[in-house]
């Protein structure tokens, strides 16, 4: 198990715990990221992002790469009605 920064360390960034690395272009990409995730767990998935990241270099490739591997954990796709065809 991996060693996590209190999030008193960590700055808010629309209502969201962030380490103070993340430049606004990164922030907003972070936000589209997490946008499609349910509302009770996007605080989780950004400090989840924000754990992985902790001790790196975040650019922005590796920053999308970290978002999209902690979005998986928590996309709960909506469920899907049977079409006309099915």
């Amino acid at each position: 198990m991996t060693a996590t920064r209190p999030l008193s360390t960590y700055r808010s960034v629309r209502g969201f715990a962030m380490p103070p690395s993340f430049t606004d272009s990164q922030l907003d990409a972070l936000m589209r990221v997490a946008a499609p995730l349910h509302p009770r767990d996007r605080r989780a998935f950004m400090e989840d992002v924000a754990a992985a990241l902790n001790g790196h270099e975040v650019g922005d490739g590796n920053l999308h790469r970290v978002a999209i591997e902690c979005q998986r954990r928590y996309w709960d796709p909506p469920l899907t009605h049977p079409g006309k065809y099915d």
